[in-house]
């Protein structure tokens, strides 16, 4: 099939894409280098939200626009975590 410009139009719908998590308060890689969002203070467990990693500086959703990823670089609020 072709469209009023003669460009051949695929009858295939687009390939679905997967939600991006983007939790952070600041872009990741804006923190201290070396350390990630495991080392973080402001990251938790948020169990209310089918049970993934959030940053306490983010107000919760229950989906995945609020999650954060461990392994992340540090962003620019990254605190050290009290052991």
């Amino acid at each position: 099939m072709r469209d009023l410009f003669g460009v051949e139009i695929s009858d295939e719908p687009p390939p679905k894409t997967k939600p991006q998590a983007k939790g952070w308060a600041a872009p990741p890689g804006t923190g201290p280098k070396g350390e990630t969002c495991r080392s973080c203070k402001h990251s938790y467990y948020h169990e209310m939200s089918k049970r993934y990693w959030k940053c306490d500086l983010v107000e919760p959703t229950g989906g995945l626009g609020t999650d954060i990823r461990l392994k992340w670089a540090a962003c620019l609020y990254w605190e050290k975590k009290e052991t």
